[in-house]
Parts: C-alpha cells; sequence; structure tokens
C-alpha cells in the first residue's frame, strides 16, 4: 500500500529534473546555484520541483532503461484520467486545445481557464483527490463557449468535425463541469439515502450497476476490469491490451495498454536479465488481464532486487468504493545507495541509541530490530502516483503473496524532501531572529534533514516498548 506523507494538497512537479549532484556534495559546495523547489501555485496547490541527484552516476543502459520505463508510465497516465470519470478525456482535450491554441482569447476568461486546467491536470479529473469533492470552475458556460469556438478556429483539435460537433461536445461537458450536482463526490462510503456507494460514487468503475446487482456476480478480473450492466445483464470491460495470436481479445484501454508494452519492451532490450524476467511477465499480464499472470509477475517482482525499477500497473483500490479497483500507476526509481547504507548503518547500531534514550529503562526495548526500506529517488510518476506523489511505497498489495515472499518497501527520499525544501527554506526566512541564523539554517538545513529523516524512519519507527 503506499503510505501518503507529503501533504495532500502538494503536488510534485511531473516533468522534474535529473541532476547530476549528489545530496552529500550539496551540502559541502556552497557554490552551486540555489536550487528551485516552489515552482508555483495552483488554487490551493503548492507545485515543487525535485531532483534525481545521482541519474548521472547510473550506466547509460540504466539511464536508458529508466527512460522507457518513464514511457512507459506516461503511455498509460490517460488511463487515470478515464478512470477518475467517464468525461475525463473529453474534457481534458477540450482544455488543453484552448490552451495550446490561445489567441483571440480574451485574456480574463482564458486565465480562468487555465487556472482550471492546473487544477485537472494535477488531480486527473474535476474533483479533490483528497477529499473526492467536485470543484466548479471561476468562468461561465458562455467563457468556455467562447474560448472553445475561438480556439477550434485557431487549430485546436477537439475530436470534432465542424463547430456543429463542438456544440454538441460543450452541451456533453456542461453539467459535468458546472453541475455542482452531477456526479458530486468521486468515491462516497457513505450515501445519502435512496442511493449506495456505487450510484453515488462520480468515478468510472461501474456503469448503471447498483451493489445490490453485485451480489450473486462473480467477477473474474476483480482488480482490473470495469462493470457495467447492459440489456439488464452484468459484464466485465476487462482492462487488457489481448494476445498478439488473438486467443484473448482486447478490453477496456487496449490502445493504452499497447503503448506501455511497446515500452516495457523497449526497456527489455536495455535491462538485465533479471528485470528482463518481470517485464515479460508484466507484458503477459497486460496481454490478457488474467489474475494469475498479475500475481506470477508480483511473486517475481518482490524477490528480485533491481537498482532501476519500476511500478506500473492497477494497483491501489482505494477510489473503489467496494476497494476492489485498482487505479493505474506509475513510479519509476533508482536506489539512492548512500541514504539507504546510511539508514542501515544506524540500524546496525539502534540498540546503541535506544539504550541512551532519555526515558526509564522499563520502557527501553532490548534486541531492537528497526524496519529497513530502500531509499529511492524517483525519476518520473504517472496516474494515482503523479502529480501528487506518495511519500513511501509498500507493494505487492496481494496478502498471500506479502505472507509468502514479503514486501518491496521503499522511501521516496527525494520528493519528501522536495517537500520539505520547499516548505522549510521559505519558513527560515520567516522565522529566523537574525541573519546568521538565517544563514546557518540555509547552510545546513539539506544535511541536517537527511540525518533527521534517517534516524526518523530508523531509529523512531523501532524504538521503546509499553
Amino acid at each position: 500500500m503506499n503510505g501518503i506523507w507529503t501533504a495532500a494538497r502538494i503536488a510534485a512537479l511531473f516533468a522534474m529534473t535529473l541532476a547530476g549532484v549528489t545530496s552529500t556534495a550539496i551540502a559541502q559546495d556552497h557554490t552551486q546555484p540555489a536550487r528551485r523547489y516552489l515552482a508555483g501555485r495552483a488554487g490551493p496547490f503548492a507545485i515543487v520541483q525535485y531532483y534525481a541527484d545521482g541519474f548521472d552516476q547510473l550506466t547509460p543502459r540504466q539511464r536508458v532503461l529508466a527512460y522507457y520505463l518513464s514511457q512507459a508510465g506516461i503511455a498509460g497516465d490517460p488511463i487515470y484520467y478515464d478512470q477518475i470519470s467517464p468525461y475525463g478525456l473529453e474534457l481534458k482535450r477540450l482544455l488543453e486545445g484552448i490552451w495550446t491554441h490561445p489567441a483571440g482569447i480574451a485574456p480574463d476568461a482564458l486565465q480562468k481557464i487555465r487556472d482550471y486546467t492546473q487544477l485537472f491536470w494535477i488531480q486527473h479529473g474535476n474533483y479533490y483527490l483528497d477529499n473526492s469533492q467536485k470543484f466548479l470552475p471561476e468562468f461561465t458556460p458562455a467563457d468556455l463557449h467562447t474560448a472553445a469556438h475561438q480556439a477550434f478556429r485557431n487549430g485546436a483539435n477537439f475530436g470534432v468535425k465542424d463547430q456543429k460537433g463542438l456544440d454538441a461536445l460543450l452541451d456533453r461537458l456542461q453539467k459535468p463541469i458546472f453541475d455542482a450536482a452531477y456526479r458530486p463526490m468521486l468515491t462516497v462510503k457513505s450515501p445519502p439515502a435512496g442511493q449506495d456507494i456505487l450510484n453515488a460514487s462520480g468515478n468510472n468503475y461501474y456503469e448503471n450497476v447498483d451493489l445490490a446487482d453485485l451480489a450473486s456476480f462473480t467477477e473474474l478480473y476483480p482488480l482490473n476490469s470495469r462493470v457495467e450492466k447492459r440489456g439488464g445483464k452484468l459484464l466485465e470491460d476487462v482492462w487488457r491490451a489481448g494476445t498478439r495470436d488473438g486467443k484473448v481479445p482486447p478490453g477496456r484501454y487496449a490502445a493504452y495498454i499497447a503503448r506501455i508494452i511497446t515500452q516495457l519492451e523497449r526497456a527489455s532490450d536495455v535491462a538485465d536479465p533479471p528485470q528482463v524476467e518481470a517485464l515479460r511477465r508484466l507484458i503477459i499480464y497486460y496481454e490478457t488481464g488474467a489474475p494469475s499472470d498479475w500475481h506470477a509477475y508480483n511473486e517475481f517482482w518482490v524477490q528480485t532486487p533491481l537498482t532501476v525499477d519500476a511500478i506500473n500497473g492497477f494497483i491501489e483500490t482505494y477510489m473503489d468504493a467496494r476497494t476492489k479497483k485498482g487505479a493505474f500507476e506509475s513510479v519509476v526509481s533508482f536506489i539512492d545507495q548512500g541514504q539507504t547504507q546510511l539508514m542501515r548503518q544506524l540500524a546496525a547500531n539502534a540498540q546503541y541509541f535506544e539504550d541512551r534514550a532519555p526515558w526509564a529503562d522499563a520502557y527501553k526495548k532490548q534486541g531492537v530490530r528497526p524496519p529497513i526500506a530502500n531509499v529511492i529517488t524517483v525519476v518520473s510518476e504517472a496516474g494515482e502516483s503523479g502529480p501528487i506523489s506518495p511519500g513511501g511505497i509498500n507493494l505487492p498489495n496481494e496478502q498471500e503473496i506479502r505472507q509468502r515472499y514479503g514486501t518491496k518497501s521503499v522511501l521516496l527520499f527525494n520528493v519528501s524532501s522536495a517537500f520539505q525544501e520547499a516548505v522549510g527554506q521559505a519558513a527560515i526566512d520567516e522565522f529566523s531572529s537574525s541573519d546568521e541564523e538565517r544563514e546557518r539554517g540555509h547552510k545546513y538545513y539539506a544535511e541536517s534533514r537527511r540525518l533527521m529523516i534517517a534516524m526518523h524512519e530508523v531509529l523512531g519507527h523501532g524504538s521503546g516498548k509499553v
């Protein structure tokens, strides 16, 4: 499961910087130009830039591997827009067409549309993901109509042939955008009277389906399918590409998944043999959609240590009120060897710190074995993991695999550090009592935070006894 450590209203830039400077070097070399972490704001969100220190220390093949794995995540990103709402991809295309073809659009209306678009990008839809509530624009339907038609005349591709088709598109999107009562909540666990958790939820995991409909229905693909009622019958629209021999037909998102597979195959060409096998199993799963193939992939992946690693699939089920359907997500990363080694060194001396803790001996633990996770540097995130990023990840979710093979637990150090830098540096300027204190804070903040995180994660979680 993903542990959301960063603040719910902090978004990391999807296009982050692949910097080649280690965190230790930054702490020691104060001639480096000041880094920008707080890149901007969008409504209630801060846009935080994060850096991939150490990327240049990977081998050329590892860097190319990270690139193709990142492309695989980007290829699947549109899936998450559609999972959030049935109109998500149409609305995305409309907003982006206006953004990229602005000539002649009234500046005030254009700015309001762009403000809304930024929030839409961050959330992958028009719901706040931390509270499931739909958000409304500041522009009016007339503003949108005028802007869309001007952008269409400017050459924007909205997937329609003419002005009449554009009017039909705008009519379809009128209620989704402007009506607060239309699909008002993304996920509803406590529905109002007369509704249940499925028909009250605005997400796109079910169509014309009530909770009672599923009482006697057996899902063959519970994690990766959309359940629909057609002609009074329940059907599973499976998320898969289909096999190349035609024995397994393509399903929902087949075109997007085929693009994911293409990038995974390119990644396989530069991967080491163990990772080639992991990617082979993932590709098979994406073709068949079979739960058994997903398990086969995870069983191999969780036992295979990888320097450059990727999470890619339909994984977390939080958005489904039934907690069955998995949202698409991708995280590409490499191990931060320095920070991981620091944590392991602290772990080896955990008993030393426990024995000297400032509380009574009766509350000191003997035989301390603190939890250890690899520290990773994130290269890219997509779907549910980005732009709003988790701070820690523990996978796979399948309990039988966890019990038999264990888990991979990682800390997304550069993401959480970027958040703290964006907040912490401003706090230093705001609350320092003197110029000397301010200079000292800026000089040692990065290194002291690195040590604090390591001590908290290693010594804090495993210390003390009740």
